[in-house]
């Protein structure tokens, strides 16, 4: 779980981290794979959330705190100005991104990108990125998204 704020995973790998999450607490509780016991009753008895979930939590958090850093700061500088006039999109599809993994975390598309970077930095959300992680979802920041 080192720096798993940081990861950028994809469906696959989502996929991946919760089977091993499954697989883990199966082994920890001493379920056999012949006992045939749902994942639901597993996540039941250890009152665990999926291991995805987590790593969710953590990235939102982290963007939290990047975007209420100081506009001069590197780390926001990196994330949220747009990229200089010489810069070209490389050929292909673009990579996935952590910016792009933060935005497909969100849910809603109705807010753009830079509208939540400026309500984090004003604080009109009070501070909490729990409300606006729970109806955001961006798709209009070109140079981020590809």
């Amino acid at each position: 779980m080192y720096a798993s704020e940081c990861w950028t995973v994809n469906k696959a790998d989502v996929l991946r981290i919760d089977a091993l999450d499954q697989w883990f607490l199966r082994r920890i509780l001493g379920f056999k794979w012949l006992d045939f016991v749902r994942n639901e009753d597993v996540r039941l008895a250890t009152q665990q959330p999926p291991l995805s979930s987590i790593v969710k939590t953590r990235r939102l958090s982290l963007f939290g705190h990047i975007a209420r850093m100081n506009e001069s700061t590197d780390a926001s500088r990196i994330l949220f100005e747009p990229p200089s006039e010489v810069w070209t999109k490389p050929r292909g599809r673009p990579r996935n991104s952590w910016v792009r993994t933060v935005l497909t975390t969100w849910q809603t598309p109705t807010l753009c990108f830079r509208k939540q970077e400026r309500m984090l930095r004003t604080g009109s959300t009070g501070g909490c990125l729990r409300s606006i992680a729970q109806r955001t979802r961006s798709g209009a920041c070109s140079y981020w998204i590809g």
